[in-house]
């Protein structure tokens, strides 16, 4: 899941969403070395609890923070991506797959990977019209440092070859801005 870069303004830098999936061949076939595969964001976008209208599909960024996020009472923002995931061999053993994302800038927050389970799209998704998420979390990773790639292993998630949703939430005020896969924009 290689993340496509829009150039962003200097003061945003980079929040990358990409995604890597790392098989290894069943044991019964000759010993192999593993195969890694990568796949771009096929949509992704953020949506606010504080603008609840409104599309942010043309953004070139995202944000992610908890409830009272810019001082708002109501201000939580979420991070939407959408994977199609083909090449996963049917006797495929130890599969890894991590959402791999790149920080704008360093801040101690934390975010969780949740899987989505309702539908939506990038064009038209905002915080009214936002799909429902799975319940625990996929992963977390506290801390970012500009420029560098965390790592979340969303494995637990991919089951094979198939279109993967997966929500980006934080629970701390100060936000995460993260970059968004350009698309077709």
């Amino acid at each position: 899941m290689v993340n496509r870069y829009r150039t962003l303004p200097a003061a945003l830098a980079a929040f990358a969403v990409l995604g890597t999936a790392a098989v290894s061949p069943a044991r019964a076939s000759a010993v192999a070395e593993p195969v890694s595969v990568t796949f771009a964001a096929a949509e992704d976008v953020f949506i606010s609890q504080a603008e609840p209208a409104k599309s942010f599909a043309t953004a070139t960024w995202m944000s992610v923070c908890g409830s009272g996020c810019g001082s708002a009472t109501a201000g939580q923002r979420v991070a939407l991506t959408r994977f199609e995931v083909a090449g996963i061999p049917d006797d495929a053993e130890d599969v890894k797959v991590t959402l791999d994302v790149v920080a704008a800038r360093t801040t101690d927050t934390t975010i969780s990977v949740r899987p989505i389970t309702g539908a939506w799209t990038e064009a038209a998704t905002t915080w009214n019209t936002r799909p429902a998420f799975g319940g625990s979390a996929l992963a977390t990773h506290t801390g970012f440092t500009a420029g560098a790639t965390a790592r979340l292993d969303v494995s637990g998630a991919v089951t094979g070859d198939g279109t993967y949703d997966l929500a980006l939430t934080g629970t701390e005020d100060t936000a995460t801005v993260v970059m968004s896969s350009p698309g077709d924009r």
